[in-house]
């Protein structure tokens, strides 16, 4: 008995461990295969959207000038007989920045460019920016009348040509000559008046209007002569002191049009951004500025987007931004804060946020949201009951999301795939 129980157990034993591991083909193949489809799904979500742009860009200060030399007043060939300063140097008002054909080229403080020589009797806004600039450093051209170009005037000419360590400019090489004769005129009139003491009185008052004649002559002459700033010899750069990026010439070169690159102002960051990005970068957005190789940045704001101020074109034609590829757009981004002098010539990133919510906002992926019939945008929400689909509002869309507003709560999951 005791022996067809044990067999009885072993037998039955045997058919439950086939039965586990032992497998017909169709119940192989109904185990292999993948289960039955259903949704794939994505939680809503609240969060602060923000929409970024980023683009690259050059530190760089924000007003560069290209120092020329006009090609005239030299009386001879124009070549570069000197550069005193280099690449990088410091320039202040009064400095000479070169020398052509012995001549020098000098910086002063002014708003607006030379256009004309300015030399005695002249009148304009230029000779008062002049006066300004020689009043600046230590050269008054007071009783003289702002904007007239009179004694006073010359003298502080004479004075910041004599401090550069260079001879006065004047109107004309016989302007010399031309002063002592009328100076004599003067003395023989004077001379011949004195000879007609007690003579007949009309003989007198002829004599005295000869004189009076002669000196007015000279005093006209005297007043149109003088020291002279030809317009070769002066530049004027709003801010100074500015510093030399680029020096286009070395001594002996002719004076072609392009000599000295001067930079002045505060840092600014000029970018270039693709025709696709650009609508939604504008004028007032806030942007990051951040230097990898430095490890630091600073916050900014985008000053302007579009062509390029120094190609000269008009408004509406074609320009390229001069800091990215072809086909890009300028932006002009001005930091909050005066960029220290180790970001200049920097490569650095900037993130503009072109769009942002105020606060935490129900966001789904992108993904989740399509567009029925009628154009109403709309999400599918999953629920143990079933799917429906929830029509929504989008808003500012980023990295993939994009803001929601429906009848949804934060943790409901919408479809973003089958």
């Amino acid at each position: 008995m005791w022996l067809v129980v044990g067999l009885t157990l072993v037998l039955g034993g045997g058919a439950l461990v086939a039965a586990r591991f032992v497998k017909s083909p169709a119940q192989a193949a109904a185990e292999a295969a993948p289960p039955a489809a259903g949704p794939v799904t994505a939680p809503v979500e609240r969060r602060v959207m923000r929409n970024t742009v980023v683009v690259r860009g050059k530190v760089a200060p924000s007003r560069s000038t290209l120092i020329t030399y006009p090609g005239a007043g030299t009386g001879g060939k124009p070549v570069i007989t000197r550069l005193p300063l280099k690449s990088g140097a410091e320039v202040r008002s009064g400095a000479v920045v070169a020398e052509v054909s012995g001549r020098p080229i000098i910086v002063l403080q002014g708003t607006s460019p030379a256009y004309r020589d300015m030399a005695p009797g002249t009148r304009g806004d230029d000779v008062k920016q002049l006066q300004s600039a020689l009043a600046a450093l230590g050269h008054p051209t007071n009783p003289d009348p702002a904007g007239l170009y009179g004694d006073a005037t010359k003298k502080a000419v004479a004075a910041l040509y004599a401090k550069a360590g260079y001879q006065i400019a004047t109107a004309s090489a016989d302007e010399d000559a031309g002063l002592r004769a009328a100076e004599r005129r003067v003395r023989d009139a004077r001379i011949a008046l004195q000879r007609l003491a007690g003579a007949d009185p009309a003989a007198i008052e002829d004599a005295r209007r000869v004189v009076r004649d002669a000196e007015e002559d000279l005093a006209e002459l005297r007043g149109n002569t003088g020291a002279v700033v030809p317009i070769g010899e002066a530049v004027f750069i709003e801010t100074l002191p500015a510093r030399i990026t680029k020096v286009g010439v070395v001594v002996g070169d002719d004076a072609t049009s392009e000599l000295v690159t001067v930079a002045s102002g505060d840092l600014i960051v000029r970018g270039g951004v693709g025709r696709a990005d650009a609508s939604l970068v504008r004028q007032g957005q806030r942007v990051q500025i951040a230097s990898e190789v430095l490890g630091s940045g600073v916050s900014g704001k985008v000053d302007r987007v579009g062509l390029p101020e120094s190609t000269g074109a008009t408004e509406g034609e074609e320009k390229q931004s001069t800091t990215g590829p072809p086909g890009q757009l300028e932006v002009v981004v001005i930091p909050d804060t005066p960029l220290e002098a180790k970001f200049d010539g920097q490569d650095v990133r900037l993130t503009v946020e072109s769009a942002s919510t105020e606060g935490e906002v129900l966001v789904v992926p992108l993904a989740a949201v399509s567009a029925r019939a009628d154009g109403q945008s709309q999400v599918v929400r999953v629920r143990p009951e079933g799917e429906e689909r929830i029509p929504v509002t989008p808003g500012v869309s980023g990295g993939g999301y994009v803001e929601v507003t429906g009848d949804l709560r934060q943790g409901d999951r919408v479809v973003v795939g089958r």
